[in-house]
């Protein structure tokens, strides 16, 4: 949502027309568009067959909707309103954004709209295929034989809108870890919960900071009680404003399996927080300048620090695996290492250059100009 709508608002500042349509309009949207909503009111069940009738019913709707607004181009984000953009085709250009590396979700792979044979044949009659790393686009071609030729890699841009929005006075010390990301499976906040406990039980005075909302909420309030950790975890819900708490962060960490691109991350790097993530497939290894395929030994890169990946859903507070404790150690290290933590901050801010704004939405504004 926030990439859509930045790149909407630029579009429109360019002169075009912008449209966004959203499955449901509701009164508190997150972020400010320039353009106009579209209210497509849809279901988004995802349960088979219901996700099947939902997209069909869905791509009569549209395609009846871009007729009316005289649609040029239409750019979607995600599985499932992909496939209702390429099926509402009358006449647009269609571009699709693909989110993640596919073929490592394997949450994603038991729906039917993410299955193999049904990615290729759909995909293949987009006019477009945009992804964010290298990584996803290796990934679409070797696992669902796309053409490299309909593929352009546009990563994210540091979105800085909202840095300027007034936040509440910083109280959480000098010495605090931020974790940026919806709060589901894939993110592994429970492995995170876990590193920071093995931090915080050799430097007292860190915290830890989570941002975000969604379906695991109470189960991290949980652990984090079990754990004892009530007066060093914050769950702090969605802030439109993350550039308060990484200026105030020391460092970033990403527990993710899976991940698209991470573009808290790069806002962390634009602001001096140094970044320490799993080399888990898709965006980090890449944003960081590591080796996607040594997963199993720490990175000191030159933009951060990558540790052996992790992929475990286990929610016991008792159970602390090797990679947990590496992670917790090299987080440690920035913590307690002053030049260290100077020689990754400046070299944050020299990597968060390659994801400026402009010469980002450019690269989109390129694309739908030829």
């Amino acid at each position: 949502e926030r990439v859509a709508s930045a790149i909407g608002n630029f579009l429109q500042v360019q002169g075009n027309n912008v449209y966004f349509f959203l499955s449901r309009e509701t009164k508190n949207n997150k972020y400010n568009v320039m353009g106009e909503i579209v209210n497509i009111d849809i279901d988004l069940d995802t349960s088979f067959p219901n996700e099947i009738i939902n997209i069909i019913f869905a791509s009569h709707k549209v395609k009846k909707l871009k007729k009316k607004y005289n649609i040029d181009v239409s750019i979607s984000f995600m599985e499932m309103f992909n496939y209702i953009n390429l099926m509402s085709k009358c006449g647009d250009k269609v571009y699709v954004r693909v989110c993640t590396v596919l073929s490592k979700r394997e949450d994603k792979k038991k729906e039917f709209i993410c299955n193999k044979y049904l990615i290729k044949h759909m995909y293949s009659q987009a006019n477009c295929i945009i992804v964010m790393t290298k990584y996803a686009k290796e990934d679409l071609i070797n696992y669902y034989n796309l053409n490299p030729k309909s593929i352009r890699i546009i990563p994210n841009p540091v979105i800085s809108d909202y840095q300027n929005e007034k936040e509440d006075q910083w109280e959480y010390g000098t010495n605090t870890i931020i974790c940026v990301g919806r709060l589901e499976e894939v993110k592994q906040f429970n492995v995170a919960i876990r590193v920071f406990k093995h931090i915080h039980m050799q430097k007292a005075d860190t915290k830890l900071i989570i941002l975000g909302e969604g379906s695991l909420k109470n189960r991290m309030k949980n652990m984090i009680t079990k754990l004892c950790l009530q007066d060093c975890v914050f769950m702090l819900g969605f802030k439109r404003n993350v550039y308060h708490y990484f200026d105030n962060s020391r460092v970033c960490i990403v527990t993710s399996k899976v991940e698209g691109f991470h573009i808290a991350s790069i806002e962390a790097m634009s602001r001096g927080t140094p970044v320490v993530s799993l080399n888990c497939p898709g965006g980090p290894c890449e944003i960081i300048g590591g080796n996607p395929n040594e997963n199993n030994k720490v990175q000191r890169c030159k933009y951060g620090v990558l540790t052996p990946y992790i992929d475990n859903n286990s929610w016991d507070t008792e159970e602390k695996n090797w990679q947990e404790i590496i992670m917790a150690e090299e987080i440690l290290n920035i913590l307690k290492n002053g030049n260290l933590y100077d020689k990754y901050k400046e070299n944050s801010l020299l990597r968060a250059q390659k994801f400026d704004f402009e010469s980002i939405v450019k690269k989109w504004e390129n694309i739908i100009k030829k």
